[in-house]
């Protein structure tokens, strides 16, 4: 793959008011060859060795149908941005900027479990934000709050096509347009010399403007198979389309509601030493973590408090330092990434999920030279 870019820059400053703006015109050639076949692993990172032919149909039954293809595509987009500022005080600014954002397609062919995939047309965003940032009582106190959104067309997304026996197959596709939008709050308070607060809060609304022909989830794709069952008469009592529309429907790893609060405190001691500690908690609404999940119950990871926290012993000049680090220290169970697939008739659904880490303990020595 090359990339080339062309970019200009203008600026200007009219006494308490500065204006920036530029431009970039990039072009993106990718080319690429993929071949796919089913074997078992000679190294743990690497080497194969193929089924004999005669399997081969039975791994794709179970794992997907088997794609080689060669491709290649050429994208070009120009990207303006600007931003204007006014020093309202010596410690206060209003700003506002916009920028328009890329991301090339990807060359595409073949199939997936039978099915065409599709071309993955580039995607374009265009974002815009505004806010205030500012400092008072001798810099003790720190307030910043802006406003944002941000329009997408073609998004690139991730969805699912499961095979017969629920496994899931990947691939990248676009949503028609999403729309990203909020506000962000960050503040900071000097209690003291020794004492320090912080926060960042942040509300989010984002969701697919348009976005139909979605690949259906795990339970989904069971139902449509097996309407009789009592789960999916109960929750698909009119049956399961060959696709669903989520036109509307709120955008994955977007909780609505999240942000982080913490202490610290750190005191001197005698003999020319420190001694610091900082206990934050990382907040979050429930959200979706998958694409092609977001209807699925069994997708979504509820709300949650996360606590974390540091003990640290050094030394006043901070050539070397000592930490006791805390993670996650109320144990909680929170999803990374996710898919839901399904198996044998007697279990409705699986889940194939990636966790963060759970709590977990580390010592930490620091030295500078």
């Amino acid at each position: 793959m090359s990339n080339y870019a062309l970019a200009v820059d203008i600026g200007g400053t009219f006494t308490d008011v500065v204006l920036r703006s530029g431009s970039g015109q990039t072009w993106v050639d990718k080319t690429l060859t993929s071949t796919n076949f089913y074997g078992t692993a000679t190294q743990a990172y690497g080497g194969a060795v193929p089924l004999p032919a005669n399997l081969q149909p039975l791994a794709a039954a179970v794992l997907g149908a088997q794609t080689s293809f060669t491709g290649s595509r050429s994208d070009d987009a120009w990207m303006p941005s600007g931003k204007i500022q006014y020093q309202l005080t010596p410690a206060a600014m209003l700003y506002f900027s916009y920028a328009k954002g890329f991301k090339a397609g990807v060359p595409t062919g073949g199939t997936t479990n039978g099915v065409a995939v599709p071309p993955v047309l580039p995607e374009h965003v265009n974002a815009y934000e505004a806010g205030i940032k500012s400092k008072w009582f001798d810099n003790r106190l720190l307030l910043n709050l802006d406003v944002f959104r941000s329009d997408y067309t073609d998004q690139q997304v991730e969805s699912a096509i499961f095979t017969p026996l629920g496994v899931p197959v990947f691939e990248v596709t676009n949503a028609g347009s999403s729309r990203s939008q909020g506000v962000e709050f960050e503040g900071q308070w000097a209690v003291n010399s020794n004492f320090r607060l912080s926060s960042n809060v942040t509300y989010l609304d984002s969701y697919y403007v348009s976005y139909p022909n979605v690949t259906l989830t795990g339970v989904q794709t069971y139902c449509r198979a097996n309407p009789a069952v009592a789960y999916c008469a109960m929750q698909f009592p009119g049956g399961v389309p060959a696709l669903q529309d989520l036109s509307g429907h709120p955008t994955e790893f977007a909780p609505r509601w999240s942000g982080d609060v913490s202490a610290a405190y750190s005191a001197d001691l005698p003999h020319n030493y420190r001694f610091s500690t900082e206990i934050g908690g990382y907040f979050s609404s429930n959200y979706n973590y998958a694409n092609n999940g977001t209807d699925d119950p069994l997708l979504q990871q509820s709300g949650y408090v996360r606590l974390d926290g540091r003990l640290s012993f050094e030394s006043v000049d901070q050539r070397w330092a000592v930490d006791l680090i805390g993670k996650n220290l109320t144990d909680r169970i929170i999803v990374a990434a996710g898919t839901g697939g399904t198996s044998l008739p007697s279990s409705l659904g699986s889940l194939l999920l990636q966790r963060q880490m759970t709590r977990n303990f580390a010592l930490q020595f620091r030295y500078h030279w």
